[in-house]
């Protein structure tokens, strides 16, 4: 919040008024110079006025309210009402003021905030992060001003079903914008809430989120959107999915989380053959935790000719290429094309227990499994390359695998046609997997595969595997590559010759060592050299010697 100074409220009752009586005795004494304020002179109220004085009324609410702060803008408003008489007059008349209600703020405040807003929208917002008022409070303050509601944001770290089904019982007629979060994602035995009495939605909410709160979707009958958020949701099905974005041809936004529903029911069962919905708004759309089935069915039937971003992460029980990378979603090749077409890098990680992401440009495909082939990441990475661009192998390729622990054959899968050239290698200090023991594999030349090194055109390694004593893996790999670089240069040969390491950015990988302490001097002095100069960094920090 921008600092506004607050004086005490124990100030006289107005600026201007104050200074009058004062100025009394001066304005006789002026007067008898033969001038009056209305012969050439200037009024001595105008004189000490200052300058937020003079302000037009409509300009100082403006600026009070730039100035109020996001967390607590009633208290901010209540403190600059005391300022003097006439900002109090002011901003109490101001309803646009007192229309936005935070749960922070305290009860009395609340209700002087319904009351002074009129019949103004009200911007509603509730949080259980850090608060400790009961949450029942606030929604007893607001509940009997549903008609009033413009938009509505309330986040809860658990879930207690009986606060909204009191406070949405009712219709909400004016509301554009709700949003019920739910941080907390354990909704065993959770009873489905039907939101406005049964009521649909008013079709002035244009925006939507609702992410694990069992929120009973079809009554809402929702059309019209430009944003939806949908996540964690058990009883939301295929077929309610597109009859909201065939009813929402306006929509920009479509993001659908962890909606185990959707196969549960066949789209294509209920729907005309060859059925296209026309979406030419659509801007970003993400599908986490859905369905490949429903994936496939959806990207096949909606025309999205602007559409900017596109994240798809699923479950697969087999390679990517074949459940998700079909001939259903050949038509969006040109648009892929273009969210790849800028792209600098890709980045593939690889975290937990399979859980991989592939990021290219505006594109990203990831997912889950249990036991992937060898090369189930390096396939689809294949396919991005070989439909959206030739030019993206040429581009590195940044693998980082963090707190997973897959076979030494997962690298080596990315060697023929990637330019791999940055690794990260993160395991958790306390339980991590024991990621040091890829290092000696990328040291040396292996017999597995036709040029020889694993990752040939890796520069930068990122790792958190340095205990007290350093890591003599690591001073052999920066030694090895160097070594088989220069010894390459010379030699003709079929081996591809490994590039010599650019920077080795390094943190701790001790249990309970203080990040912030130096590093072991001396095993960064033989990095350095073995790597014939390598930089080094620990901690983000470039290691610059003694």
């Amino acid at each position: 919040m921008a600092q506004v100074p607050v004086q005490s409220p124990n100030l006289p009752d107005d600026k201007a008024d104050s200074s009058f009586s004062k100025d009394a005795t001066s304005r006789s004494g002026s007067q008898s110079d033969g001038q009056s304020p209305g012969a050439g002179g200037t009024s001595s109220s105008s004189r000490n006025a200052t300058s937020v004085d003079l302000l037009p009324e409509e300009i100082l609410i403006e600026v009070v309210r730039l100035c109020l702060g996001p967390d607590k803008p009633l208290g901010d408003l209540s403190g600059l009402t005391c300022v003097c008489r006439r900002w109090k007059i002011i901003l109490e008349g101001a309803p646009s003021l007192w229309s936005r209600i935070s749960a922070a703020e305290r009860s009395p405040l609340v209700r002087k905030a319904l009351q002074l807003a009129g019949s103004v929208p009200l911007d509603l917002a509730y949080s259980e992060r850090g608060l400790e008022a009961v949450r029942g409070t606030f929604f007893n303050e607001i509940r009997g001003s549903t008609g009033r509601w413009r938009s509505l944001v309330a986040e809860f770290d658990g879930w207690m079903a009986s606060p909204l089904i009191n406070l949405l019982s009712t219709p909400a007629p004016k509301l554009i914008s709700l949003r019920l979060v739910n941080s907390f994602v354990h909704l065993m035995n959770a009873s489905t809430i039907t939101l406005f009495g049964g009521a649909p939605a008013s079709s002035s909410l244009k925006d939507l989120c609702i992410s694990w709160i069992p929120i009973a979707v079809a009554p809402l009958q929702l059309s019209h959107l430009e944003s939806l958020t949908l996540g964690g949701i058990g009883t939301v099905s295929a077929l309610d999915i597109i009859r909201i974005i065939v009813d929402s041809p306006a929509l920009q936004v479509l993001h659908l989380v962890s909606l185990k529903g959707l196969s549960q029911q066949d789209p294509l069962a209920t729907l005309p053959a060859h059925t296209a919905v026309r979406l030419s708004s659509l801007r970003d759309l993400l599908l986490d935790d859905v369905p490949p089935s429903f994936i496939r069915f959806l990207l096949s039937i909606i025309d999205s000719p602007n559409l900017h971003s596109m994240q798809l992460a699923c479950d697969v029980a087999g390679q990517m290429t074949s459940e998700i990378l079909t001939q259903d979603i050949f038509h969006l090749i040109p648009l892929l094309t273009s969210m790849t077409a800028n792209a600098q890098e890709i980045i593939v990680s690889l975290s937990g227990y399979y859980h991989y992401k592939i990021s290219v440009g505006r594109f990203a495909l990831g997912g889950w499994m249990e036991e992937p082939p060898t090369n189930h990441v390096s396939s689809a990475v294949e396919w991005i390359c070989s439909h959206l661009g030739r030019h993206l192998r040429d581009i590195p390729v940044h693998l980082s695998i963090h707190d997973s622990d897959p076979q030494i054959e997962y690298l080596e899968s990315f060697n023929p046609g990637l330019r791999v050239t940055n690794l990260s290698l993160w395991s958790d200090p306390h339980f991590g997997p024991p990621l040091e023991e890829f290092i000696p594999f990328l040291s040396r030349p292996t017999t597995t595969l036709p040029g020889g090194w694993i990752l040939p055109h890796l520069e930068v390694i990122e790792a958190n595997l340095v205990l007290d004593d350093g890591n003599s893996d690591l001073i052999d790999l920066a030694r090895h590559r160097y070594d088989a670089s220069t010894a390459g240069a010379e030699t003709e040969s079929e081996v591809v010759v490994p590039k010599r390491l650019r920077e080795m950015r390094l943190a701790t990988g001790k249990k309970y060592m203080d990040p912030d302490a130096p590093p072991n001097s001396a095993f960064m002095l033989a990095l350095h050299e073995a790597g014939n100069g390598v930089d080094v960094f620990w901690h983000g920090a470039k290691w610059v010697g003694n």
